[in-house]
Order: C-alpha cells, then structure tokens, then sequence
C-alpha cells in the first residue's frame, strides 16, 4: 500500500501516528511526500530535498520475530537494499562507487547520496512489534543548499532526470525483500556470518587506513574499519595493530 501527501512534516511522524491510531497497514506499506518540510536524519540533523525532485519516504516493515538484539541487522538490510536500488539505477553494478557509511547512509564516492532513519517499536512479547524507516534519496535535484557539506544526486551523476513513480515500487520491493529474508538467516548461524560479509563489502573506506575524530575527546587518528560487530559497534585497527571499538554517535569519519 502506497500513500502519498503532497506536503507533511516528517513521513516517519506521520507514518507512525497513522500505525498508532490503530489502523492496521501491511509490511512494506509507504508513505511518500512530494514537499517534506521537517526531514529527519541521524544525530539529530534535518533532511533537505528539493520539492517533486526526490524520493522521501517511510516504509512500514514487520520483520516478524526478530529480537531488540537484532535491530542492527534490520539496519544493515536496509541499507544494503538501498545502496542496491541505487547501483542499480547509476550502473554501477560492480559497487565501484556506491557504498554505505557506516551505519546506514549511503554514499556515491565521497559524497551522501541517501540518508535513512530507522525507527523500532517493541511489542509486548520483547519482539519488534514494527519498523519504520525514513528513507531520503536524491535523484533528480541538480543543486544543494551551501549548508549541506558532500550532497549529490543520481540526476548529478547520469545527468538524467529519472521518473519516480517507477522508482518508488523498486525501491519498496529490494527494502522488503531484504528484511524478509532476516528470520530465516537469524536462524541459520552460517547464512548469517555471509549477510554481516555482505554488509561489510558494501562498507565505504573499508579498504584502507583512514581519519576518524572520536566526537568524546575531538582526538583524531588514522584507522581502518576492521568489521561491525552485530550490535552495530564498529572495531577499528590502528596502525600499532591494536583495535578499538566504537557505538554510533562516539566516533566519525573525517572527509
């Protein structure tokens, strides 16, 4: 089920008063905003797109029993399905340039093409009752406010607008079966060591020794992204060989 406004705030917020008013929608449900005037993103940031120019949507996802412990691993899915939607559309199959960014936006060489916030709501049995993801991809925007640091869109790199409404069901059906497929992988040890590899063959600047500022301290070191741990936790090598560990939020990568 597809539900469009042509103008709200937040599609997560949105979404999820619809979800809470008791109104049942099936996994995979969106809701799309021509004019997004409150985007969200990660650590606490605004999400700005051109009105009519870009894909910004949440989808409603029902994983089925999946445990709070699991929630990177929804994250993950996400992510790779979106970085795939996205080669897919640039073609660039061989994922020479499209990459995610630790942990979930996606990146076109050093540049943020996509931005996703999830959002999980726990049922009274423990499980994720449900998950809404906000998910903001640029596709046919050609210029970006001064504030944004490293935007890009599709439209900058194939130098063709593309049209959205055949877009938005690839994007749902790589999303769904993505996150689909995590019950059955949970409950197979050795299918789920090959999606964690998945996830960090997609993993951007993961092929060499990089700056990273640990956001405590300010401290800024070089490192390489060792792997992510199924919490999320990222370990990271550093050049005298020892690793060290870090959450979201605790430590960034310098562009």
């Amino acid at each position: 089920m597809e539900l469009t406004l042509e103008r709200c705030g937040s599609t997560n917020t949105e979404l999820k008063r619809i979800v809470d008013s008791g109104r049942f929608l099936p996994s995979g449900s969106t809701l799309r905003a021509v004019a997004q005037t409150a985007g969200r993103g990660q650590r606490g940031n605004s999400w700005e797109a051109e009105p009519g120019k870009n894909l910004t949507f949440s989808i409603l996802l029902r994983p089925g029993g999946l445990l709070p412990k699991h929630h990177f691993l929804i994250s993950e899915a996400i992510a790779i399905a979106t970085a795939s939607f996205l080669a897919s559309v640039i073609g660039d199959e061989t994922r020479q340039a499209v990459r995610i960014k630790w942990p979930n936006d996606i990146y076109y060489g050093d540049q943020k093409i996509a931005g996703i916030l999830i959002e999980n709501a726990l049922g009274m049995s423990g499980q994720i009752l449900h998950t809404i993801a906000g998910i903001g991809i640029n596709i046919n925007q050609a210029a970006f406010s001064d504030s944004l640091p490293n935007p890009v869109s599709v439209y900058n790199i194939i130098r063709q607008e593309l049209d959205l409404e055949s877009l938005m069901p690839r994007i749902t059906r790589s999303i769904t079966a993505f996150t689909d497929s995590l019950a059955p992988i949970i409950a197979s040890g050795t299918s789920l060591h090959e999606f964690e590899a998945m996830y960090h063959s997609w993993l951007w600047r993961a092929d060499a020794f990089y700056k990273w500022r640990d956001t405590a301290s300010g401290t800024v070191f070089s490192a390489k992204i060792d792997k992510v741990m199924s919490n999320g936790q990222i370990i990271l090598d550093l050049p005298d060989g020892n690793k060290i560990g870090y959450m979201f939020k605790e430590v960034e990568a310098i562009l």
